[in-house]
């Protein structure tokens, strides 16, 4: 059994096989459960057979559970539908853990855009655009939301150094050594100086998450389903 388990970027409503990760939610073996952010995405209109599902797992099962809010949960079009869902669950901004001498901080990372005037402008265009492009669906707006998927890929790769970077300081701000986040859906352990870097990645193309064993080690693994 793992001391603690992360996930990040599930995003109920763009991937594809949703029935994989409540295989993988029915198999796991943890103490502690911590979702970083982006479990529901932020177009999805209304509640489902799966996303019922996996409430209903993450809730009943004998782990602790807590909850980070991504920029998907804030910016939803339809959070209010999804209230109780979030029943009797430890929600919160960010959080920490501390084991073996090693204190672990986890966020989501999407405040990152709000820090300065460059990064909240592209954050203000991406969500403007993103808007449009999901709030349309006729045909000539195809090009347009096209265009969005083109652009989001180039944005990530110009601001990875300052968003690593970022992650850097809020972790030694908060006396960290380690931190944990999602948000880029790039699964990664890098060494940054005096802290440890992890991305859980994501559940749209990667399927990852990271583990914490009771000797303080942790993992970036992949789930693959069975058979």
């Amino acid at each position: 059994m793992y001391e603690a388990v992360f996930l990040s970027d599930i995003h109920f409503g763009i991937m594809q096989n949703e029935a994989l990760i409540l295989e993988f939610l029915r198999e796991l073996k943890t103490k502690k459960l911590i979702l970083a952010g982006d479990v529901i995405s932020f177009s999805v209109k209304d509640t489902t057979p799966n996303l019922d599902t996996f409430f209903n797992i993450i809730k009943s099962q004998d782990w602790e559970l807590i909850y980070i809010l991504g920029n998907h949960e804030k910016e939803s079009l339809n959070f209010e539908k999804f209230a109780n869902y979030f029943k009797d669950i430890n929600i919160l901004n960010e959080y920490s853990i501390d084991i073996n001498g090693n204190k672990i901080h986890i966020e989501h990372g999407d405040n990152f855009h709000y820090k300065d005037p460059i990064n909240k402008a592209i954050k203000h265009f991406m969500l403007k655009s993103k808007l449009k492009t999901y709030k349309k669906s006729s045909k000539k707006f195809k090009s347009k939301r096209n265009l969005y998927y083109k652009i989001k890929p180039l944005i990530k790769k110009i601001l990875y150094k300052s968003y690593i970077n970022y992650i850097k300081k809020e972790a030694i701000k908060r006396g960290a050594n380690i931190a944990i986040c999602g948000h880029l859906h790039e699964p990664e352990i890098k060494q940054l100086s005096n802290v440890k870097y992890i991305n859980c990645g994501d559940w749209i193309k990667n399927c990852s998450y990271v583990t914490l064993n009771s000797n303080g080690v942790l993992e970036l693994k992949y789930y693959k389903q069975k058979g």
